[in-house]
Order: C-alpha cells, then sequence, then structure tokens
C-alpha cells in the first residue's frame, strides 16, 4: 500500500494491490481491497474529500458527509444526521439501518437488516432472536465475551487476543481452541479473517457494523475502506486552547476527517475525538494503579521520555524531560507524575516546578506523598557519544548544582538511563539503566 498526502495533511491518494498466492505460484488478485484511488478536494470544506476513486462524496453545512455516489454503476448512500451531528439512518439501495443515542451521545439501538441490537452499556448487549452478549473489561480492554442465544453456536465464551494496537488479532474459545484469526491493511480494512462469524468487535476493538461496513468509535463513525471520518473532529472546540495533541497548534489536528494523524499503525483514536499512543496509553493506566517498586515506576516513565523525545524529532534541540516518581500514601504504591518537559539548558525551571507537585510552601512533603524520586531524561537519543561526552553534560551539572543537587555524575541521566533521588537525608542514587543503587548520607538540603 502506498499514501499520498498533500501539505495540509489530507490523503491524496491511495494506492493498494491485493494478491493471494497459492502454494503453486498462481497469483489472484482480490478487486474488492485492491485500487488505485485518487482523492479531490474541490468543495468548500478544504479536508472534505469530495471524489475518492469513482465516487462523489456531499456533505452538509456541519461537514457531515450525507452520502455518496458510485459514477461507474450508479449506485450510491444517502446518510441522515441530526441536529447534534449523529447519524439517525444510512441507506444503500433498498436497505436502511437506523440509530438511537442517550443523553450523552452513547448509541443504545441499532436496527437493520440483522434485527434489532439493544445496548444497555458497554459490558451489555441485546441482539435479534433474543441473543445476549456479555463483554467482561479488563480497564478498557475487551477480554472476553459470552454469548448466549437460542442455538448452540450463540452460547459460547470467547477471549480476545489482541495485536499491538487493541485489534482483535485471535479470538478462542474456553477450551483453548481458535476460534477466529483477524489481520488488517493499515487504516483498518480487514485483510485475513479466517473461521468466526459471531464476533463484530475487530480494528483497535471497535464495533464493525456490517450493514454498513462504518466501524462505530462513540464520538464518530469511520470508514476503514477510504481512511477517512464520516464527520468532523467534535473536539475542535477543546483544539483551540491547545490540547490535547497540541490542539489547534499542531497542523495535522486541523485535517478534521483523518484518521489517527494519518498514523495509523501506532496510534489509536478510543473515542472517535483525539488520537493516543496505545503502549503509552497502557503504562498511563497501570501508573493509575500504582507500581510495587520505585524502579518499576522510573522504567514506566523513562518509556515514556522515550516516546516523547522520539515523537518531537528535535534531535540535538530535544527537551529535556522529567518526572517524580512517589509513594502514595493512599494507594500505598509508587507512581510518577506527569511528564515534565522543558527546552534545553532549563534543568533549574524544570526540577523547580516538579517539586511543587509535592511540596508545600514550608518545603515539606505533602500529607499523600512519601519518598519523592526524581527521574530525569535529556539530550540527543540518536548520539550517545555526544551524549556521554564531557562538555554535554557541563552545563547540566552546573545546574543541578546551583539547584542544590550537586551531582558529581550526571552520565546515568542520559536517554534510557535516569536517576532516582529521596529528597530527604538519606538520598538513594539509582541508575535506571544498570539498576545500581548507591545510598548517600548528606545534609538535609531545601528542594527550592
Amino acid at each position: 500500500m502506498n499514501m499520498g498526502y498533500d501539505e495540509i495533511h489530507n490523503i491524496s491518494s491511495k494506492v493498494q494491490v491485493h494478491d493471494l498466492v497459492a502454494s503453486n505460484g498462481r497469483v489472484t488478485n482480490q478487486a474488492g481491497t485492491t485500487y488505485n484511488w485518487t482523492y479531490g478536494y474541490t468543495g468548500t470544506q478544504a479536508h472534505a474529500p469530495i471524489n475518492i476513486g469513482n465516487r462523489t462524496f456531499s456533505y452538509d453545512y456541519n461537514g457531515n458527509q450525507t452520502g455518496w455516489l458510485n459514477n461507474s454503476n450508479n449506485t450510491q448512500r444517502n446518510i441522515v444526521w441530526d441536529d447534534e451531528n449523529r447519524i439517525q439512518s444510512v441507506s444503500d439501495g433498498g436497505s436502511t439501518s437506523t440509530y438511537k443515542y442517550d443523553y450523552t451521545g452513547q448509541r443504545v439501538i441499532k436496527t437493520g437488516s440483522a434485527g434489532e441490537t439493544a445496548y444497555a452499556n458497554q459490558f451489555y448487549v441485546v441482539s435479534g432472536g433474543g441473543k445476549v452478549t456479555k463483554h467482561v473489561f479488563a480497564g478498557t480492554t475487551r477480554v472476553a465475551t459470552r454469548i448466549q442465544g437460542s442455538t448452540a453456536r450463540d452460547n459460547f465464551l470467547y477471549y480476545y487476543h489482541p495485536d499491538h494496537l487493541g485489534s482483535t488479532q485471535y479470538v478462542t474459545e474456553a477450551n483453548g481452541a481458535v476460534y477466529e484469526h483477524v489481520e488488517y491493511f493499515p487504516f483498518g480494512e480487514t485483510w485475513v479473517n479466517e473461521g468466526g462469524g459471531n464476533i463484530n468487535y475487530f480494528f483497535t476493538s471497535k464495533e464493525l457494523d456490517v450493514e454498513t461496513n462504518l466501524y462505530y468509535f462513540g464520538a464518530r463513525y469511520y470508514d476503514p475502506r477510504t481512511s477517512v471520518f464520516q464527520s468532523v473532529d467534535p473536539i475542535i472546540g477543546s483544539y483551540l486552547s491547545g490540547k490535547p495533541n497540541g490542539g489547534v497548534f499542531n497542523s495535522v489536528n486541523l485535517s478534521l476527517f483523518s484518521y489517527t494523524a494519518q498514523n495509523p499503525v501506532r496510534f489509536i483514536d478510543p473515542t472517535g475525538q483525539s488520537n493516543e499512543d496505545y503502549e503509552k496509553a497502557n503504562i498511563l493506566a497501570q501508573n493509575k494503579k500504582g507500581f510495587n517498586k520505585p524502579e518499576n515506576a522510573a522504567h514506566a516513565a523513562m518509556d515514556i521520555m522515550e516516546m516523547e523525545t522520539t515523537a518531537s524529532k528535535l534531535g540535538k534541540d530535544a527537551p529535556e524531560m522529567g518526572t517524580y516518581v512517589y509513594y502514595s500514601n493512599k494507594t500505598k504504591k509508587y507512581h510518577f507524575a506527569e511528564i515534565i518537559k522543558s527546552k534545553s539548558k532549563e534543568t533549574i525551571n524544570l526540577q523547580k516546578y516538579s517539586t511543587k507537585l509535592f511540596v508545600d510552601e514550608d518545603n515539606n512533603l505533602k500529607k499523600d506523598v512519601n519518598a519523592i524520586y526524581s527521574v530525569h531524561s535529556h539530550g540527543n537519543p540518536s548520539n550517545k557519544d555526544d551524549m556521554n561526552s564531557e562538555e554535554y553534560h557541563k552545563d547540566d551539572r552546573k545546574a543541578d548544582k546551583e539547584d542544590y543537587r550537586d551531582l558529581t555524575d550526571m552520565k546515568g541521566c542520559c536517554f534510557k538511563g535516569g536517576y532516582l533521588l529521596t529528597a530527604q537525608k538519606k538520598r538513594k542514587e539509582h541508575d535506571v539503566k544498570s539498576g545500581k543503587v548507591t545510598e548517600v548520607i548528606r545534609p538535609k538540603e531545601p528542594l527550592e
């Protein structure tokens, strides 16, 4: 697959070739997932594609896709929206699917060719013929589904085995036998589907509406074939303040129909509103639960820093990043604070800002905090020789001395290294990379 993009982050072309190669070498092209499409943006809405391949799309004034016409065979789709920009119905030829939502905007009723499906909540679904589906979650991850119905096929317990994005890759039965195997093209189209037939939760664990081939993401519907959402991103109001993901100051966010900033092999969109790093999301979820050892929390924090620094692509100008690992008397476990960034050579400000999260005006630890540790990463992750040089760390040692740290060796602070130290009389210097801990007795020093 080859993708092309324009200067404002819209998809300009999609070339995808899907061939099946038999054991005897015979090649069979799969026409349904093979295309050479050009995307045209000739309307008044700069990010809404009017032409994709042989289809012409239409939109209302709010940016909701109202349907398309296939210029080759005159087939068409009509989409009706309500005043809160939610799909009410989708009509394809003589087939129509309708949808109803609760006061929070979540879908509660779906009616289509397979009958009516009622969603009591994320755990309990009742569909046509009295089939009851119960989902089991670990946090936000669906781990199992039990289906109870009128046929033997409908009475099963299924377990999900996701890929790196949380997409369903394997589904097994209670005895461990493989029930279904699924693989995907980058933007979520099904590439391989072996077995199955009773599960509709696939790409990034979202529900696929088989009547329309659209994925329901909560806030929006997504078409993996064209790789665009059916409506604009409703989070645009929050983007004006610069959050999340840089808001309007990150130009890719202004491509309001795009999926995960056109980077579907790394990012996910949990709600249809903003993308996030799946691995990072899992680390942050674990951090809420807490870690049994401070070094485990430090390792997790360093992993987040690696993602942040790599994503910044700033080379030697990459921001220094740091956080604090602390023991919470409330959870009885170790956590790391939100990752804090600073520009190069602003270590002092970084440290001072960090400590305010955990100390009061008299530099005493807040009631819910015990044993603060700092975790720090800085510099260019791709140039280890430069990072380990004397010149590179000269200003860092000076900054730490002025900040009452007076570390004599900063080499443990390198990318994927890091140090831990307590804000108490007895300080532990911990090189996260090597795991070595050195305990130092010294007079208590002010944090600011």
